[in-house]
């Protein structure tokens, strides 16, 4: 049994039973609130196909889904049909029919302009300058003309974050990178307790020194040798260990896998980078409201004893001779 629109008049939708020819069954509803307005007297002269019904939600579902243009038109299939009976399934359309209905409406749902195929090509349309409450999240573009462009998106929530944050984590990411950039910079801003929270994201086409230099900076390039490329100051941990602050760049290694997982796939499209990085931002906006109101994640148990021991280890290196207390702390670090 079903109900079908049989034409729309002013504000009132007129819906007829499927069997029009042989079921009388009637209803009126009004266009704005679909609440029901009239019913007519003669109810269904049949049977409800209960199974048929519950497929026709499910595929509604599953259209709605596909309009969010996250998954498949397979995986959309397969999760929403997991819990189905028989009866039911045997209802849905054919397979082939479904996915290429899921993959239309994805289109129309998801359209984007041509990928460029150069970096002198790719202008950011309007909707990939701000949030969708209108917030800026093109920072900055160093435009077309340059032969090491880089772009920069994010937050003002997410730089006031980096502004107030004692430590930054940051790396690169190559796997979801679009083709005409190098590689996807992320910066964290470590924030609460050791939480890491998204503060900006520079998608970049060289990874040379001066390229990061003018990412960081836009000042005009050091050109005099140094004596080290990096000094004990800069990876020593002892301070870390001492203060009990992350040692690692493990939580910005999970954001990546979670983030190749978002966007499904890799070396995808600008578009779907910049809508990635967009759903990441309001994440992260998310985040810092909830540490700021108290309601931060707890660090695991496990982590927590094993950074309270390498502590207490560090606290006593000057008493201890150097072997033992290597070993010590090598007891306490898992690969």
């Amino acid at each position: 049994m079903g109900i079908l629109a049989n034409g729309c008049i002013g504000e009132r939708i007129y819906w007829r039973c499927e069997r029009k020819d042989e079921c009388p069954a009637r209803v009126h509803t009004n266009i704005g609130s679909r609440e029901i307005i009239f019913r007519s007297k003669k109810t269904h002269t049949h049977a409800s196909n209960v199974a048929k019904v519950i497929a026709l939600e499910a595929t509604t579902e599953m259209v709605k889904n596909a309009t969010l243009g996250l998954n498949s038109a397979q995986q959309i299939v397969g999760e929403a049909t997991q819990n189905l009976n028989d009866a039911v399934l045997a209802q849905l359309p054919k397979l082939s029919t479904l996915k290429r209905k899921l993959r239309r409406v994805k289109e129309r749902a998801t359209w984007h302009p041509p990928c460029p195929t150069s970096i002198r090509d790719l202008m950011i349309p309007e909707q990939y300058k701000c949030l969708s409450d209108g917030s800026q999240f093109l920072l900055h573009d160093s435009g077309v003309h340059d032969d090491e462009r880089f772009i920069i998106v994010g937050s003002m929530t997410g730089l006031r974050a980096l502004s107030m944050s004692a430590r930054w984590h940051a790396d690169g990411t190559f796997k979801t990178t679009p083709l005409i950039f190098k590689q996807l910079y992320s910066i964290h801003a470590e924030i609460g307790n050791n939480s890491l929270v998204a503060g900006v994201f520079i998608l970049m086409t060289r990874m040379t020194e001066e390229a990061y230099t003018k990412c960081f900076s836009r000042r005009p390039m050091r050109r005099t040798r140094r004596t080290s490329k990096f000094q004990p100051k800069l990876w020593n941990l002892y301070e870390a260990a001492i203060h009990g602050l992350a040692r690692t760049n493990n939580g910005l290694e999970g954001w990546h896998n979670g983030f190749q997982k978002q966007v499904s796939g890799h070396h995808v499209s600008i578009w779907k980078m910049f809508e990635g990085l967009q759903r990441e931002v309001r994440l992260a906006k998310l985040k810092v409201a909830h540490v700021e109101a108290g309601k931060e994640e707890k660090q695991k148990s496990k982590w927590k004893r094993t950074t309270e021991n390498i502590k207490t280890k560090a606290e006593n290196y000057s008493n201890q001779d150097i072997i033992p207390y290597l070993k010590s702390l090598a007891y306490n670090i898992d690969f």
